[in-house]
């Protein structure tokens, strides 16, 4: 399941970071809760169950938000194979598409490349193996929804 971290006070209204101003939700009821007015986001929020929330199973604030930077940059990773095409027969290698990224981020970015190729939800595939491995996208089209469904709309493809 993908998590996601919501602030109870909004961070543009000067919600913090802090414990008691986050919550974890999945994706999709994220996306549901940040198009509800704040009378209603409190009502929901009164209604979820404490042990659905992860806060609850020892994550710290600090590694739930990792999760969620975590999750945005494999965002990053399928929306550049989208932008590059990479699909069909055109593949990558993984070193080549963590080049792609900052430098001081590169084993991270190696790392989810590699998860969104294992991860059987993912519009990514894994191809090969070993020192030359290369990852792929399913499709152009899977890519979009995928990344739509998490809320990024590549209306441009």
């Amino acid at each position: 399941m993908k998590l996601d971290v919501h602030h109870i006070i909004p961070r543009v209204e000067g919600g913090s970071h802090e414990p008691e101003n986050l919550v974890t939700l999945c994706v999709g009821c994220h996306r549901k809760m940040e198009r509800k007015d704040e009378k209603k986001q409190h009502r929901l929020l009164n209604q979820a169950e404490p042990e659905n929330n992860p806060l609850e199973f020892g994550l710290s604030a600090s590694e739930l938000l990792s999760l969620k930077a975590n999750d945005e940059l494999k965002l990053d990773i399928v929306e550049k194979l989208a932008r590059e095409k990479v699909t069909g027969s055109h593949s990558k290698q993984v070193a080549t598409v963590k080049n792609w990224f900052k430098s001081s981020d590169q084993d991270r970015f190696e790392d989810l490349i590699r998860e969104l190729g294992r991860d059987t939800d993912a519009p990514v595939i894994a191809v090969g193996g070993g020192a030359r491995d290369t990852v792929k996208l399913t499709s152009i089209p899977d890519a979009k929804e995928w990344l739509k469904d998490r809320g990024r709309d590549l209306w441009w493809l």
